[in-house]
């Protein structure tokens, strides 16, 4: 796996995750108040509720680990970080955000890319990262369209299904 394609991924699916959050939240607990009420076979209800407890604790991990590595990393690639990726404003209006030309920014961000990647191996969590992804359906999906196209937010959203 294309472990800078990784940092972008984590980036871009940011936003979404205190929603995805949130949804998954409210499934386990329709499952559980569900299972009193239900005749059927208790443990397969108990073996949903598990699986969707650790989706809720990957996208946990996910969601801190990218704000913890985004507070230690140099206060201006942080910042070129969330507006690229997690804000959507456009490369060349961040280039003028930050009083760089056009072509800088392009170099900053592959910079700031790699210092996020280089933290993340320095705690050891390359490998959870990855698995996480490939396992998550919608972060597997974000994952593959940025490695195939180079797009805005919105023709991202479109392609994922997010609104």
């Amino acid at each position: 796996m294309n472990f800078t394609l990784t940092a972008k991924t984590l980036l871009t699916a940011q936003r979404y995750h205190k929603r995805m959050i949130g949804a998954l939240t409210e499934m386990i607990n329709d499952k559980a108040k569900n299972s009193f009420n239900s005749r059927i076979d208790t443990m397969n209800i108990y073996d949903r509720i598990f699986e969707l407890m650790e989706k809720k604790k990957n996208l946990m991990f996910l969601y801190c680990l990218t704000n913890e590595i985004l507070s230690e990393i140099d206060e201006i690639s942080a910042q070129i970080l969330i507006r690229i990726f997690m804000d959507d404003v456009s490369k060349e209006n961040v280039a003028e955000e930050f009083n760089y030309s056009e072509r800088s920014i392009y170099r900053k961000i592959q910079e700031a890319l790699n210092e996020f990647c280089l933290c993340i191996d320095a705690r050891g969590y390359r490998e959870k990262v990855e698995e996480i992804i490939l396992n998550t359906e919608y972060l597997y999906k974000t994952h593959k369209i940025l490695g195939e196209m180079n797009c805005s937010r919105k023709a991202l959203n479109k392609k994922i299904g997010w609104s």
